[in-house]
């Protein structure tokens, strides 16, 4: 079962501001599953967070506040203490959720959209996105449980803060390392007691010999009892006893104290007894990482290995993803047992997944430099390029499901966010993501990452100006950014962008006149600042560069007569040209483009008879050949072509019933139908057309109430019968849908107020229902009023787009009729 949400209520459509456009989001299901996330990392050994779990219930079912800090510092237990809070009592809430903060916490909340079944609207941006994900949080049975791990940024939770207090129905825990947090409800994770921590390191180092347990004391004191150090000195004993059994803690210490660290104030050594006097310096975390970092001398593929934990989500991650994703490392499973038995990394036995802390994880990437570490991480970046393969044009993923690429998407954000290199794969990487985002529809995301990939390609190409690749590296980064701007409906940029691949592509095409991936991209190039500015109303532009494109077709095409793609493509260039002669009135000049089109999806179907993209793309030339004969008055053959239209667009909807887009444009061959019946004066046939046409786009528009096109659709099918009826003399029924028509354009203005078209189709609405009042109805009040109404729109049209002739000469137009009253 779908449902819709618009903005704050689902049924007013009234009050709506400028933004109201990405006001949408679609529930796909009501199922919303118990676990809305992978369960989080637990530790093979988890020692004395009893009396915290307890004290954390406590404190989220007693009194008002839903919302708990856990706060502590690095590597004290916060994680393991929460992780242990979810895993034992998950179980008592309606649903449950662990998110990983890896941006901003609007990020990791938005990671949960898939499980609560949403879809946003493609242009809806981050924060509205938000808002929709809380609103519907907060509408869900209640208790919930929500724990955002890694929150350290204290701007981000002060501008979140009293968004989730809104979700009252949730419990929320925030972990947390900022010092003197200042909410509601902060719990401070302590270090483990002496005991606990005795008994967690005996845990992992058995071969501890009680000679030492004073030592220990002094190291636990020194370490501040952090159960990440006492963990990982535990660990590197155990694995360096299997090598020497007269390694002790002592001796560590002693390797410590080459370092700098743990300096006694007077200490003896006694062969291997170690005695402590006046005790050992405290030391903190990072530190001690960083002497034991170099203690333990890993080997160099060992070392890589961790690198590329270091820079993967603190999350937990499969075994199967490790395994696939450095599938080319060399001894890999040895490596992961390694890192694993010394506590560089932790593994869940009966997950099989890893994790790695973040404060070794801000050690690592400390001690190496960037080259070095992008260098070990090289191996995994390629993988995830690979990964995201997918299909050009269409976008689609090649190589994994969209399940899998969504993590696939969250490890490369995550690394991007520690290289910004103008790297050749790095810009790669940035492409990947962006076309990730736009294929599944989230576009401020998909623009985000093409600006990086631009950047970052022009880097490289302003460095290497002479490399041929990455030249044409930046123009293709140019047409993608390009396209992103053009989604988002922001035009100057979108010229911007393809006058650049323009530019550069041209100058490689003149360098190198023979390469035919060159001039065709070229050809593509003006074909895309041809459809640009067609959304300028730039015709004179429009036609400049669809006969460019439209030459540069034609010579490749009979350069290679026998390449599909190539004699496809010139069928495509000359539909446009045809559009763009149409345009400027040349009719005889669309007609013969028009002509030539059909001529060879003809050719195209008769080779080719069971591709449905082909007899679509013929159906659709049948009707351009149609609407231009009907413009040139010659209706015969304005008939004949609608009827071929009308005979392959039914036969693809009945072949393919799930097909919106066909049924779609068997809906458009009807009206087309109708209305040349009712210039050849059959009324009673172009109403029986018109009706079929209003029925399959009410169809289309009840399927997908939030998709404009067929609202629209449906508002001129309502304005289409409004005429019908009009000139059968029914003026009842007339304005019963010349009304429905004003109102669902009156909707669509007030949904998209930025959009020119909805704009402009009020405004001829206005027209059309005023000359009706005023012709049939005998009411001058209201058609002066509507006039005024449509004249107002124009003003501002004309204002907005002064170089539109159709604009201002539709103004003059109605203003006259102003003036005759």
């Amino acid at each position: 079962m779908n449902e819709t949400y618009k903005g704050r209520s689902r049924d007013n459509r009234s009050g709506r501001n400028k933004n109201c456009e990405e006001d949408y989001f679609y529930i796909q299901s009501k199922i919303i599953p118990h676990t809305l996330s992978p369960f989080p990392f637990l530790p093979n050994v988890f020692f004395g967070r009893k009396n915290e779990i307890d004290d954390i219930k406590g404190l989220l079912f007693r009194g008002n506040s839903r919302i708990l800090f856990l706060n502590g510092g690095e590597g004290i237990g916060k994680t393991s203490a929460a992780s242990g809070y979810f895993h034992l009592h998950s179980n008592e809430y309606k649903h449950a959720a662990w998110v990983h903060c890896r941006k901003n916490i609007s990020t990791a909340i938005l990671s949960l959209s898939k499980s609560l079944g949403i879809e946003y609207d493609e242009k809806m941006t981050e924060q509205k996105r938000l808002k929709c994900i809380l609103q519907l949080m907060s509408s869900i049975e209640k208790p919930c449980l929500l724990i955002i791990d890694d929150v350290n940024d204290l701007e981000d939770i002060k501008n979140n803060y009293d968004k989730l207090k809104k979700c009252t129905n949730f419990h929320i825990i925030i972990i947390s390392r900022i010092s003197g947090i200042d909410f509601d409800k902060v719990y401070h994770v302590r270090e483990l007691n002496e005991d606990q921590a005795f008994a967690l390191f005996r845990e992992y180092y058995p071969m501890h010999k009680e000679t030492e347990n004073c030592l220990f004391k002094e190291v636990y004191r020194a370490v501040g009892g952090n159960t990440l150090i006492i963990a990982m000195l535990a660990k590197h004993l155990y694995v360096y006893n299997e090598l020497n059994d007269a390694y002790t803690l002592g001796s560590l210490l002693e390797d410590f104290q080459k370092k700098g660290l743990f300096i006694c104030k007077d200490s003896h050594v006694y062969g291997t007894e170690y005695q402590v006097y006046g005790g050992i310096n405290e030391e903190k975390p990072e530190n001690i990482l960083d002497a034991l970092y170099e203690i333990d001398d890993l080997k160099k593929s060992e070392s890589a290995v961790l690198s590329v934990f270091a820079v993967l989500p603190s999350m937990s991650i499969s075994h199967k993803d490790v395994m696939d994703l450095l599938c080319q490392v060399r001894d890999l499973e040895r490596h992961l047992e390694t890192l694993a038995q010394r506590g560089w990394i932790e593994f869940n036995e009966e997950t099989e997944t890893y994790i790695c802390n973040p404060l070794i994880k801000e050690v690592i990437k400390r001690k190496k430099s960037g080259m070095e570490l992008l260098d070990d991480c090289s191996i995994l970046i390629e993988s995830l390029i690979g990964r995201l393969e997918y299909e050009p044009g269409t976008g689609h993923l090649t190589k994994v499901t969209y399940d899998k690429a969504a993590v696939i998407v969250e490890y490369a954000e995550c690394i991007l966010q520690f290289f910004r290199n103008a790297e050749k794969n790095i810009s790669v990487l940035c492409e990947r993501i962006g076309r990730y985002h736009a294929t599944v529809g989230n576009l401020s995301k998909a623009l985000e990452y093409y600006e990086e990939c631009t950047k970052l390609k022009k880097e490289l190409y302003e460095e290497y100006p002479a490399n041929t690749g990455f030249k044409f590296g930046l123009a293709i980064s140019y047409s993608q950014l390009g396209t992103a701007y053009k989604n988002i409906g922001d035009l100057n940029k979108t010229l911007m962008c393809f006058k650049e691949d323009t530019k550069l592509t041209k100058e490689l095409y003149e360098e190198y006149p023979n390469s035919v991936a060159l001039k065709n991209g070229l050809a593509m190039s003006y074909s895309q600042l041809g459809a640009t500015y067609q959304n300028t109303y730039n015709f004179c532009k429009v036609l400049k560069y669809f006969e460019q494109y439209t030459k540069l077709k034609k010579e490749l095409y009979e350069e290679y007569p026998n390449n599909v793609g190539f004699k496809n493509g010139l069928a495509v260039s000359y539909s446009k040209l045809g559009a763009a002669y149409r345009d400027t009135g040349n009719l005889p000049k669309a007609l013969e483009c028009f002509k030539e089109e059909t001529k060879l999806f003809e050719e195209l179907y008769e080779a080719y008879p069971t591709n449905i993209r082909i007899k679509n793309s013929l159906a659709i030339s049948y009707s351009k050949l149609g609407l231009t004969y009907k413009n040139m008055n010659i209706f015969d053959k304005a008939l004949k072509y609608f009827n071929k239209d009308t005979k392959l667009t039914k036969e693809l909807y009945e072949d393919n019933p799930g097909n919106a887009g066909f049924k779609n444009g068997l809906a458009v061959c009807y009206s087309k139908m109708g209305i040349m019946y009712k210039n050849k004066g059959d009324l009673s046939k172009a109403l029986q057309c018109f009706e079929e046409y209003s029925r399959l786009k009410k169809e289309l528009y009840e399927e997908c109430p939030d998709f404009p096109g067929f609202k629209n659709g449906l508002a001129i099918s309502y304005s289409k019968l409004g005429s019908t009826y009009k000139n059968m003399a029914d003026l009842d029924k007339a304005l019963e849908y010349y009304e429905r028509y004003i109102q669902l354009k009156k909707e669509l203005h007030e949904e998209y107020p930025a959009n020119v078209n909805f704009k402009n189709g009020l405004a001829i609405a206005y027209y059309k229902i005023g000359m009706f009042y005023k012709e049939y109805k005998n009411s001058k009040k209201r058609a002066y009023n509507y006039f005024l109404q449509s004249e107002k729109l124009l003003v501002e049209l004309v204002k907005e787009i002064p170089q539109s002739l159709m604009f201002s000469s539709f103004l003059e137009q109605v203003q006259k009729k102003i003036k005759s009253f």
